[in-house]
C-alpha cells in the first residue's frame, strides 16, 4: 500500500473512530435528561469522572504497547506476542490494584460532591460494579493498543464504535426498561463495556494475530514502562494543570 493513502486512510478511521461517539452523545444525552433527570445524568458524569482518573493504573502501557508492536512489523509473531502478554498481564494487575483502591476510596471521594443522599445510596450500590469496570479499562487498553501498533485502525475503531453504541445505549435502554436508578444504569454500563472488551479480544485474535507462541518476559517490562512512564507524566498534566 502507498504510504501516503495508508496514512489517508488510518485518518479517516481515527476522524470517523472520534466524531460517531460525539454524534451518539449529542442524540443520547436529551434521551438521558428527559428519562433520568438533570440531577442523575449529572452524577452519572462525576462517576464516570471518577473511574476516568482511576484510568490512570494503566500506566501509559496501552500506549507503550502500541509503540512497541509498530516497531516490530518484521519481527516474528512470538516476539510481538511476548509484548503483548507482557503487557496484559502487567495492565490486568494495575487493574486489579485500581478496582481496590478505587472500591476503598469511593466513598469519600464521592462525599466531596455533596450529593443527594438518596441518589448517593444508589451510587454506593454501584460500587463493585464501578471497581470491576477499572481492570476492563486498563486490558481493554492493551488490546487496543496491539492494534494501532499493526495499524488495523478500521478495525480499532470499529470496535470503538460499536462499544460506545453499547455503552451509552445499555443504559439508556435500562432506564426507560426498569426506571432511573442509578445503580442499574450503572450496572447496564459495565456490562456494556465488558461486552465491547470481548469483541476487542475477539478483533486482536484474528487480526493481530494471537498465535499463543509467545509468552509473558520480564526483559519486556522495563522497556514498556520507560516509554508509558512518559505517557503517564503527559496524560497527569493537563487534569493536575
Amino acid at each position: 500500500m502507498n504510504p501516503q493513502s495508508g496514512f489517508k486512510r488510518n485518518a479517516l478511521f481515527n476522524f470517523l473512530g472520534g466524531a460517531v461517539p460525539m454524534v451518539v452523545s449529542l442524540v443520547t444525552v436529551p434521551l438521558y435528561l428527559k428519562y433520568i433527570g438533570d440531577a442523575r445524568y449529572g452524577v452519572l458524569a462525576i462517576v464516570w469522572m471518577l473511574q476516568g482518573y482511576f484510568g490512570y493504573f494503566d500506566l501509559g502501557l496501552s500506549a507503550a504497547t502500541s509503540n512497541k508492536v509498530a516497531k516490530m512489523a518484521d519481527s516474528s509473531s512470538a516476539e510481538r506476542e511476548s509484548v503483548f502478554w507482557t503487557a496484559l498481564a502487567l495492565n490486568a494487575s494495575f487493574g486489579v490494584i485500581g478496582a481496590v483502591a478505587f472500591f476503598a476510596a469511593a466513598r469519600v471521594l464521592l462525599a466531596q460532591f455533596h450529593i443527594d443522599t438518596a441518589m448517593n445510596a444508589e451510587v454506593i450500590g454501584a460500587l463493585p460494579w464501578m471497581a470491576c469496570s477499572i481492570p476492563i479499562a486498563t486490558i481493554s487498553g492493551v488490546f487496543s493498543g496491539a492494534l494501532a501498533g499493526r495499524e488495523r485502525f478500521d478495525i480499532l475503531n470499529a470496535v470503538q464504535i460499536v462499544g460506545t453504541l453499547i455503552f451509552q445505549i445499555a443504559p439508556l435502554t435500562t432506564a426507560v426498561v426498569s426506571g432511573p436508578k442509578l445503580q442499574y444504569l450503572i450496572s447496564s454500563a459495565i456490562v456494556g463495556s465488558a461486552v465491547s472488551l470481548l469483541l476487542m479480544i475477539l478483533a486482536v485474535t484474528v487480526v493481530f494475530p494471537l498465535r499463543f507462541e509467545g509468552r509473558p518476559r520480564k526483559s519486556q517490562i522495563r522497556p514498556l514502562f520507560s516509554y508509558g512512564a512518559w505517557i503517564t507524566i503527559t496524560n497527569l498534566a493537563g487534569p493536575l494543570l
